[in-house]
């Protein structure tokens, strides 16, 4: 069985720093990024729903 281990608190900070690095030159390295797909289908008309149904 394997031993487990503490981590410290410096090896988290250093962890988390070297992941937000990366990130960050992921993004600066990137020409487009994507944050939302708009949709190419119109939104639904204003009272939506089954029509003539009252």
């Amino acid at each position: 069985m394997p031993k487990s281990r503490e981590t410290s608190e410096s090896e988290v900070t250093r962890m988390a720093i070297e992941n937000a690095a990366s990130v960050s030159e992921m993004f600066l390295t990137t020409e487009y990024i994507i944050t939302e797909v708009k949709s190419a289908e119109p939104a639904m008309p204003m009272g939506g729903g089954m029509l003539g149904m009252m």
